[in-house]
């Protein structure tokens, strides 16, 4: 080897190792990539971490292409089944009802957004470039598998009601008693299941080939701490998970147990292990979902957060409407994450749903039905072969591989293929997060690493070449050639710094995001305290506005940030027009109208904006309307229709929110048209027929039209579900028992009056 030669060898093994380690600190800091926002826990935060190291590490795949003239990376089985799921994806966000949810993902959280998802795929693709060996397979698995043990001990101590956040300054007003870091209790717990995977390869390793005493101590400890997180959080839920790894974690140990030629201390030791494992998670789990157990277990005052998921019915349901709503949604959906789109406008009127009216469902009851609603039948076919790609290659890995050659890279290819036939087949059990389909999408790429190394390099490559030949080694001075592979090698990485400064800029937006819902929740009650003076609340308005308005700014085409600030410039509004009315007339600020008309202007542009954004966001335009309803409850009564017309607009997204039509009639009353107020609410009612605003509303309307009778069964029907539900402590109540007893009242001296005219005339 020359001397070039070597300095060029030694060039590309840096940047080979810089991609391992980006991609080890990535798998460690996913689990930990969080961002404790009520509308956005980790989506947001985990996507920008994937986008930028994405990003870096493609910019770095495109130097080493300059560099050798060739790109190339193993090809698998399941690669033609990626293709066409990619593909899916790509067809159901070009058709999309909302291009920009498709793209950006849902208020821009990215997560199930077409950026993101390529992302992933492009990463892990990547990935086969410069992962070439067991030793780095295991790296990896440990990268995450130790982020995943820090995540475990921080989502125990949030079930046990331990303040985490505590010493945080900005997130210590957000903690939530109960809640996985995660968030969500069944994304926790694949998440803990395919650690426990990972884990169990490593200790595998060390009873079978006798590998590391430390890390077979470290994996042990992560598997146990993984086992606890997964009772504790799977006693409400979770359930067709675990169930789902005890049946293949015996099916795996079966097989290694028949195939594998151990020696009798290997048989009994990892015999042992399998019978800890399964049963210290069977028995607990079986107990604990035990009625008369549990309860007598589980103190009466421990609080268990049972999250709130739709079924498996109202999740078909609303798939069901996409698919008969057009040709166009049958094959491919209403587009890349829009699921909540497709519940708002398609989400059954029934008493389980009226309780959470106003809640939107950003997933359904399993990745299945959320996945047929965004991408439709050409989705689920490309999902169909996608899986029975992953089955065959597993069965053939089974046939095919001698269990004896290549000893640990077979052995980490088993739990290879046991975490991709854990994660495709838990799609029916949950929706996934961003990090469940980057572990699967890995884990098909590692397949393909592993395969070649136990084939020596003999499975096929995809190949693409820059150069008519090799051009590998540092370029000559004065050579045209290696002039022009340094300056593409600059060009690239000014693009990549310049596609990293939109990820780090979204990231600083959901920073000031963050501090601003945080300085809501720990100052936000001063807002409306009639003790605090105007100046301290205006202070705090500002405040919040301020860091709105920094989100905004870097993050300009972020709806949910837009919408933010808007309802925050209205906050700020209703205290400068309450300091206005406060004092006399003649004592009244005109500086006050004049900063009112400003920031009433602000509030209407910003609020809009989202609205342009994203269209189809039942949100923005339901922002929209609170904006314009407040404007007009300060008097604006301009703004009437305006208000009307952006009800409607969230109404034709969510026809089933029955306070839709009740704002709506709320302004048909102030524009003077009863006739219309009386038609919304009469759809009010036929949604949700206890309504007690609505009743109410409708009993007035009708008595000025001079409907005494009819005024009267609506107070009535108020009244009976009032004193159903116990909720007769109240000025409502009252109010309405005082005019039934006025009418009561009337009603007798009528008939007192009747009875006189009567006896008059019969003398």
């Amino acid at each position: 080897m020359s001397d070039n030669q070597k300095r060029g060898f030694l060039k590309n093994f840096s940047i080979v190792k810089a991609e391992r380690l980006l991609l080890c600190i990535l798998l460690f800091i996913l689990p930990l990539a969080v961002v404790p926002l009520s509308w956005d826990w980790n989506e947001r935060p985990m996507s920008l971490c994937i986008l930028l190291f994405t990003t870096i590490i493609a910019g770095l795949e495109i130097i080493k292409l300059i560099k050798e003239g060739k790109f190339c990376v193993i090809k698998t089985s399941v690669d033609t089944a990626v293709l066409l799921l990619c593909g899916s994806y790509v067809l159901s966000t070009i058709f999309s009802q909302d291009v920009n949810t498709s793209l950006w993902g849902i208020d821009h959280r990215l997560g199930g957004g077409l950026i993101t998802v390529m992302s992933v795929v492009a990463l892990t693709v990547f990935s086969r470039s410069f992962i070439t060996d067991v030793k780095h397979v295991k790296e990896l698995f440990f990268s995450f598998m130790a982020g995943m043990f820090i995540n475990n001990i921080l989502s125990i101590l949030a079930f046990l009601g331990v303040n985490i956040w505590s010493s945080v300054p900005v997130y210590k007003n957000m903690f939530q008693e109960g809640l996985p870091i995660l968030r969500s209790a069944r994304i926790y717990i694949l998440t803990n299941l395919i650690t426990l995977l990972l884990s169990f390869g490593f200790i595998g390793e060390y009873l079978i080939f006798k590998g590391k005493k430390s890390v077979f101590m470290a994996s042990l400890i992560i598997a146990l701490v993984s086992i606890i997180g997964i009772l504790m959080f799977s006693i409400v839920q979770g359930t067709g998970l675990v169930v789902l790894f005890l049946v293949l974690f015996v099916l795996m140990n079966m097989f290694i147990i028949k195939k594998f030629k151990l020696s009798e201390k290997s048989f009994k030791n990892i015999l042992v292990v399998f019978l800890i494992i399964t049963l210290s998670i069977s028995i607990p789990f079986a107990l604990m979902h035990i009625p008369s157990f549990r309860e007598s277990k589980i103190p009466d005052d421990f609080r268990l957060v049972g999250q709130v998921f739709l079924g498996s019915d109202l999740s078909w349901s609303v798939a069901s409407s996409v698919f008969v709503k057009s040709l166009s949604t049958a094959l491919l959906g209403l587009g890349m994450d829009t699921y909540s789109i497709a519940y708002n406008m398609f989400k059954p009127v029934s008493e389980n749903l009226l309780a959470y009216n106003n809640v939107t469902f950003y997933s359904g009851g399993n990745e299945i039905y959320t996945q047929f609603a965004n991408g439709g039948l050409v989705w689920l076919l490309c999902w169909v072969i996608f899986g029975y790609s992953i089955f065959k290659s597993v069965f053939l890995d089974l046939r095919k591989l001698k269990l004896n050659s290549g000893k640990i890279n077979t052995w980490y290819l088993i739990v290879v293929d046991s975490v991709m036939v854990l994660i495709f087949c838990s799609s029916l059990f949950t929706a996934f997060s961003v990090i469940n389909l980057l572990i699967l999408f890995l884990m098909v790429s590692l397949r393909g690493v592993l395969k070649d190394i136990l084939n020596e390099g003999n499975e096929e490559k995809v190949v693409m070449r820059l150069w008519a030949g090799s051009v590998s080694g540092s370029p000559e001075k004065g050579n045209a050639k290696g002039n022009f592979r340094v300056l593409l090698a600059v060009i690239v990485a000014v693009v990549v710094v310049l596609i990293s400064r939109i990820w780090v800029y979204k990231g600083i937006s959901t920073g000031y995001m963050l501090m601003a819902e945080s300085y809501r929740i720990s100052e936000g009650a001063k807002l409306t305290d009639q003790k605090v003076s105007y100046e301290d609340k205006k202070s705090t308005a500002d405040s919040i506005i301020n860091h709105y308005t920094n989100a905004v700014k870097f993050d300009k085409n972020n709806p949910l940030a837009n919408r933010k600030l808007g309802l925050a410039y209205m906050d700020k509004i209703d205290i400068e027009v309450k300091e206005y009315l406060s004092v006399e007339e003649d004592k009244r600020s005109q500086d006050i109208v004049n900063e009112v008309n400003k920031l009433k202007n602000y509030a209407i542009d910003t609020t809009k904006k989202s609205t342009e954004i994203a269209g189809y966001v039942y949100s923005n335009w339901e922002a929209m309307s609170n904006v314009y309803m407040g404007l007009v409850g300060m008097g604006y009564e301009g703004f009437v229709s305006d208000c009307v017309y952006s009800i409607e607009k969230a109404i034709s997204l969510n026809p089933s929110n029955y306070e839709l039509y009740f704002k709506e009639a709320q302004m048909y009353v102030i524009g003077k048209d009863t006739d219309s107020a009386l038609s919304s609410l009469t759809k009010v009612l036929g949604i949700n027929p206890q309504y007690i605003p609505a009743l109410y509303l409708s009993a007035e309307l009708n008595k000025e039209k001079g409907r005494e009778d009819v005024y009267e069964s609506y107070l009535r029907a108020a009244k009976t579900i009032l004193e159903t539900n116990d909720a007769t402590n109240n000025e409502v109540y009252n109010d309405i028992s005082k005019k039934l007893q006025e009418l009561e009242s009337s009603s007798v001296n009528k008939k007192q009056e009747s009875g006189t005219e009567k006896t008059e005339k019969s003398d």
